[in-house]
């Protein structure tokens, strides 16, 4: 993310996300789907402020976002790509958008359940 325009890296106030997934190579559509179904382990590595971040746990995106798979069968812009909140980010733990609770730790951005 670099909220000023500025697209290097290094700049403090630019966020830098990577994202880790162990097991096997997934499409983007089966990791998202995967993802709203149960949840995906993940470890990122998170570039922000000068400091490096390491942090792993389990992202869903949101639990109560709908078919993902759907989402990625037409061919049309189409609104609302979750049904109910949805979070692209990492932290320690579980990272849930229908969470009402922001883990004190993420990174990244989302709309949190807000009830």
């Amino acid at each position: 993310m670099a909220p000023y325009g500025d697209p290097d890296p290094y700049n403090a106030t630019n966020m830098v996300i990577d994202w880790y997934f162990p097991g096997s190579s997934k499409t983007l559509k089966e990791r998202w789907v995967d993802a709203v179904a149960g949840g995906e382990e993940c470890v990122w590595i998170i570039q922000y402020g000068g400091s490096t971040h390491v942090k792993s746990g389990t992202w869903w995106f949101s639990d109560a976002a709908g078919n993902m798979a759907s989402r990625f069968e037409t061919e049309f812009d189409t609104c609302c790509f979750s049904s109910d909140d949805g979070l692209y980010g990492g932290g320690t733990g579980v990272m849930n958008g229908d969470e009402s609770q922001v883990p004190g730790d993420f990174f990244g951005h989302g709309n949190f359940n807000s009830g």
